[in-house]
């Protein structure tokens, strides 16, 4: 799957199935629908282009391991969607980012993430959506903010990362760029 397979989105290709995953009901999904206006997608040239942020989604999903995660639906103002899904965590050193889990023993034993998905629905989705950003570094840092803590344990580090994970993959095809390339920047080496 390349990102230009992104443009355009159907409504059916949007479903979890397309990664291998299995969609959970949680009490904060919605359905998912790409506008129905379509805009060029901007080429990105010299200095990263301001973009808005129409909102973020997500939903509570499976992984591989059949351990629940979410995924994050990214959509920009410019009518371009893409989505991620945030690999769930295996270690817990003590100074990593807060992976949120929700302790439900009758969901997943305990293992589920709807308060995580409920955070990208409501405070992330309102501290992002709306408003003008020069680049993903931006955005980054006002979901650090917005969560408060060094580790990202009030909104947790899954909800966070799933959500600029999906706006860099929203970005790269915007630029109509792998996001290999997008992340690398304008003919510089990667700073991975």
């Amino acid at each position: 799957l390349s990102l230009h397979d992104a443009l355009p989105i159907s409504s059916a290709s949007l479903t979890p199935r397309r990664w291998g995953l299995i969609s959970i009901p949680c009490h904060s999904a919605q359905p998912r629908t790409r506008p129905t206006s379509t805009v060029d997608a901007v080429t990105r040239k010299g200095p990263m282009m301001a973009f808005e942020i129409q909102g973020v989604q997500a939903i509570e999903v499976l992984d591989s391991r059949g351990r629940p995660t979410l995924m994050v639906t990214a959509t920009l103002a410019d009518g371009t969607v893409a989505e991620a899904g945030v690999p769930s965590g295996a270690s817990t050193g003590t100074r990593e980012a807060v992976e949120l889990r929700d302790g439900d023993p009758s969901r997943f034993g305990g293992a589920g993430v709807s308060m995580a998905v409920g955070h990208v629905n409501a405070e992330i989705n309102e501290g992002l959506a709306g408003k003008t950003w020069t680049d993903l570094a931006e955005v980054d840092q006002a979901m650090r903010d917005l969560d408060g803590t060094p580790n990202k344990a009030r909104l947790g580090a899954n909800a966070i990362i799933a959500t600029s994970m999906a706006l860099a993959r929203a970005l790269s095809v915007s630029a109509r760029k792998p996001l290999y390339e997008w992340l690398s920047g304008f003919g510089q080496p990667a700073r991975l």
